[in-house]
């Protein structure tokens, strides 16, 4: 679940404190302009993605979002979310758009590669 912070003040931009539970996972997805993820309670493991000379991509690095560390998106940047934890404890986060629209989510899904390992 979000609960956005900030007033729409028409500039897209949007500050959302995100709260998620151990075992929730995103596909492969871009945020198609600039997104800004900080850690605040519990860990989120982002990988990150590169498009590959055959259409497709693979894993480049993983990122752990948690107290104190947080990851930059620029629009083109292709990660995944898979948010670790104990229990039902919610893993907290501060999460930052240049546009965000909370009908689409703003993002492109990619389909899943089974080929996808990392490097």
């Amino acid at each position: 679940v979000a609960y956005r912070l900030n007033e729409d003040d028409g500039s897209g931009r949007a500050l959302y404190l995100s709260l998620a539970l151990p075992g929730k996972s995103s596909p492969p997805h871009n945020h198609k302009n600039w997104a800004v993820l900080a850690g605040m309670v519990g860990a989120e493991e982002n990988r990150l993605y590169e498009v590959d000379g055959s259409n497709g991509f693979r894993q480049k690095d993983t990122v752990m979002v948690g107290p104190g560390v947080g990851v930059a998106l620029m629009g083109e940047d292709i990660h995944s979310i898979h948010v670790l934890g104990v229990g039902d404890e919610p893993v907290w986060q501060l999460r930052f758009y240049e546009q965000f629209d909370p009908n689409t989510g703003s993002r492109e899904v990619f389909p899943p590669n089974p080929n996808v390992k990392p490097s």
